[in-house]
């Protein structure tokens, strides 16, 4: 019974798709990347640790599809140095994808002998 429970649970903890940028070396002093979303205004969040951990450590942007809408999309990245400067690299080339809709809804539900 505990197997049959855990193949249930194991589609649910899978993550959406991420965008992610290539890793780059911890010593760039990379904190934040700017994210640029279709034509919302940038917002920037924190950079991630690349794991397992590479020598020397590494961290990368990386951007959770989940709460997209379904449909087209084009995002960019930036990276922003910490404090005190604050220094932004430029855009990153804009890249495209599109999230697909969920697929139908299961229907004729019964039993069989």
């Amino acid at each position: 019974m505990k197997r049959l429970l855990i193949l249930f649970l194991i589609p649910l903890a899978q993550a959406q798709p991420f965008v992610r940028s290539d890793p780059i070396p911890t010593s760039a002093g990379v904190t934040e990347c700017g994210v640029t979303l279709d034509a919302a205004v940038k917002v920037f969040v924190p950079v991630v640790a690349v794991t397992p951990a590479p020598v020397p450590p590494t961290v990368q942007c990386k951007v959770d599809t989940a709460p997209m809408l379904v449909g087209a999309h084009t995002i960019k990245l930036s990276h922003r140095a910490g404090a005190p400067w604050n220094v932004e690299s430029a855009d990153s080339a804009p890249f495209a994808f599109t999230k697909p809709a969920a697929p139908a809804v299961p229907a004729g539900l019964g039993l069989s002998p």
